[in-house]
C-alpha cells in the first residue's frame, strides 16, 4: 500500500477521531518503545518516529543520534507522517509549537 500524498485526514473515522495508521506502515518498525512501533522515515533529519494513541506521546529519533518525546494531538503525528518533507513539517508544525523531552 502506497502512503505518499496521504493527510491526517484520510485516517479519520466517522466520529472525526484519527485512526492508527495502515497497517503497512507497522510492518516497517525497526524497534518499538513501549507499545509503540518506531517506523524509520525518509528524512535528512529524522531517522524514525512512533506514536502512543493511547497517551498521545510521540517519539522521534533524529539523525544525530538523539531522541525526544513529544506530546501531541495524533493529526500532528498523522500528518507528520504524511507529509510529502518530514524534516520541514517538523520544523514547521512542531519543534516551535510542543515542548520536547530529550529521552536519549
Amino acid at each position: 500500500m502506497d502512503t505518499k500524498g496521504v493527510c491526517a485526514s484520510d485516517y479519520l473515522a466517522p466520529s472525526g477521531k484519527a485512526q492508527p495508521a495502515p497497517p503497512a506502515a507497522a510492518s516497517r518498525a525497526i524497534y518499538t518503545f513501549g507499545p509503540v512501533e518506531m517506523t524509520p522515515v525518509t528524512s535528512s533529519n529524522l531517522r524514525a518516529v512512533g506514536y502512543d494513541y493511547d497517551t498521545g506521546e510521540m517519539r522521534i529519533d533524529f539523525n544525530s543520534g538523539r531522541t525526544y518525546s513529544y506530546s501531541v494531538p495524533a493529526a500532528i503525528y498523522e500528518g507528520l507522517m504524511g507529509a510529502p518533507s518530514k524534516g520541514r513539517y517538523f520544523a514547521y508544525r512542531i519543534r516551535w509549537r510542543y515542548r520536547g523531552r530529550r529521552v536519549s
